[in-house]
């Protein structure tokens, strides 16, 4: 099965959504500063999605721990 772009692209969103929330949280109950928390949501935010984006596009090109299937084989 390959997975189209898009499909990558929100895999990447959602995970990091709530990932960059208990770093923000994290960061505010510890700083209590609300501009640097701000700033980590961004960074850890936006830096992640990317990264996320780019690692799965090279594990979908790898296909080491994968089964391929015969066409009409069912799962």
């Amino acid at each position: 099965m390959v997975e189209q772009h898009k499909r990558h692209w929100m895999k990447a969103v959602s995970y990091r959504v709530f990932g960059t929330l208990v770093s923000t949280g994290a960061a505010w109950m510890l700083s209590h500063d609300l501009r640097l928390s701000a700033g980590i949501f961004a960074i850890d935010g936006l830096g992640k999605i990317v990264l996320y984006y780019l690692h799965e596009r090279v594990w979908d090109r790898i296909n080491w721990g994968t089964i391929q299937r015969r066409l009409g084989e069912s799962a």
